[in-house]
């Protein structure tokens, strides 16, 4: 039962990190985000986010087969899958943590 609940703990925690990294992406690099503007003049923040989603592209790309326009939805699900795995190792890290501590 704790093996169930710890797993589901982990696959919750992914799906919120994701979705979290949906709306940041929104946020940065958005046209209709607020900090649009802001991020017109001031592009340190939007190019190290860019920089961080190079696997997301590449794979569409190759999902594509054409790399110099790959489709919006599979670069979208490379994204989301990426956020996903990064969620799910950072809550295995967080789980043997605190399996430790108690």
């Amino acid at each position: 039962m704790l093996a169930y609940r710890r797993m589901i703990f982990r696959i919750i925690f992914s799906v919120l990190l994701a979705v979290d990294a949906i709306i940041a992406n929104w946020l940065i690099l958005g046209e209709s985000s607020p900090f649009h503007e802001h991020f017109l003049w001031h592009g340190d923040l939007p190019n190290l986010w860019a920089t961080m989603h190079i696997v997301p592209v590449i794979c569409s790309a190759i999902v594509a087969g054409d790399p110099h326009s790959a489709a919006k939805s599979s670069m979208h699900s490379c994204f989301v899958i990426q956020w996903f795995i990064i969620g799910f190792l950072l809550s295995g890290l967080l789980v043997s943590l605190r399996f430790w501590k108690t």
